[in-house]
């Protein structure tokens, strides 16, 4: 069926340790460490769950300011594709972490709307998260 759910919690062994872009589904339970997105810096790609398997996503578009997001409500978004898997993240600031560098904020916070393709199949899900370290 295509309306059958095509993004799930990417599974295995994904825990927000380092830095990196982590988000999970906005009705998941606020301290659940099971996520739609897991982007860790250092690896080779982000994963997704998409129609039951991890796949590890490429950037293939970003309107995500150069210097950063700097204020609460900024907008932005970064498409990615894998295969015939699409995948389109509106990202708002929640929360932003003000420059100078400050140890106590270490992460801005996002909500996201996720939209993901495959084939004749697409899911739309809200998400909240951060990205820092």
């Amino acid at each position: 069926s295509s309306n059958a759910r095509l993004i799930g919690n990417v599974s295995g062994a994904t825990v927000a340790e380092g830095c990196g872009c982590y988000f999970r589904a906005a009705s998941a339970d606020r301290d659940s460490e099971r996520y739609v997105f897991f982007d860790e810096a250092g690896q080779e790609s982000p994963l997704m769950n998409i129609g039951g398997r991890n796949v590890k996503l490429r950037l293939i578009g970003s309107t995500e300011p150069p210097n950063g997001v700097r204020r609460r409500g900024e907008r932005f978004s970064k498409r990615y594709a894998s295969g015939g898997v699409k995948v389109r993240m509106v990202f708002v600031a929640e929360s932003v972490c003000p420059p100078p560098y400050n140890p106590e904020c270490v992460a801005n916070r996002y909500s996201v709307t996720v939209t993901a393709v495959e084939g004749r199949r697409r899911q739309t899900i809200k998400a909240v998260g951060g990205c820092g370290c």
